[in-house]
């Protein structure tokens, strides 16, 4: 598997802390079947300082302490770009650090409370730079909780979503869970990734995740949110996905939380 969305690199943001903890969640990546990541740590000038060139920097070190530490795991560099309420659309789209050198895809987020109007203009405003929208744990946002339609939105507009593991699992809560599972049963989940950022609260569970992906939406769109589409962006390759998606509302909750948990 190829996990898209994590914290690996060292003292950058709220993901490992320090070169040690980031060889030993390489080593927990590893044994839960994933064989290479995205080190997609925060860019958000607000709360943490750092830079694209500070991460990149950090990235090539990672790489050289892996192979001197000789664990097997590839890794690419990324971003978590955070789309914040006061940057427009097209600045945003001007300073977005893609997914691997040279990528075709851009991973961000917002707000888990509130949730930007112009997430939407972000992905035009992507899109017109050649990059493709990939939205990260929209199932954790409170708004898109309570009404998932913008999502359809942004899928029809040539958005990617990606659905966090942990929230299949049910670190990140009930909610999330619900939001997530209903997501997927809706055809509006395209990529599974762990988020990881610690070895215990936060962990690589890329594998447990898809587990429970597998029981809402099968074993082989399970295998091409963990393995195919994750690859097909570290190739630099586009990524076709269903984009006519209905997430009108409807009475959610209870019974995917059952779905997921039932055995």
């Amino acid at each position: 598997m190829l996990d898209l969305h994590c914290h690996i690199l060292p003292g950058v943001d709220d993901g490992a802390v320090d070169l040690p903890d980031a060889l030993e969640l390489a080593r927990d990546a590893l044994a839960t079947g994933v064989r290479a990541v995205f080190a997609t740590s925060h860019l958000w000038e607000k709360l943490f300082d750092t830079s694209p060139e500070h991460n990149y920097a950090e990235w090539k070190h990672l790489v050289r302490e892996l192979k001197r530490a000789d664990i097997p795991l590839e890794v690419f560099p990324g971003a978590e770009n955070y789309l914040a309420s006061d940057v427009s659309a097209a600045e945003f789209a001007k300073k977005a650090v893609p997914l691997g050198e040279n990528g075709k895809h851009v991973l961000f987020d917002f707000s888990l409370r509130q949730m930007p109007p112009h997430v939407g203009d972000a992905v035009d405003a992507l899109a017109r730079r050649g990059l493709t929208a990939v939205i990260a744990h929209p199932e954790r946002n409170a708004d898109l909780q309570r009404d998932p339609r913008p999502v359809a939105d942004w899928i029809a507009r040539g958005a990617l979503i990606q659905i966090n593991a942990p929230s299949l699992v049910g670190i990140h809560g009930e909610a999330p869970a619900a939001a997530a599972a209903d997501l997927l049963e809706r055809g509006a989940g395209h990529l599974l990734a762990s988020d990881a950022h610690h070895r215990r609260r936060r962990p690589f569970c890329l594998d447990r995740g898809r587990e429970i992906a597998a029981r809402i939406v099968g074993a082989e769109e399970a295998k091409l949110m963990c393995e195919d589409r994750p690859w097909a962006i570290a190739r630099g390759e586009d990524v076709d996905v269903p984009r006519d998606v209905n997430l009108e509302s409807r009475a959610r909750g209870a019974r995917f939380l059952r779905k997921l948990f039932d055995s």
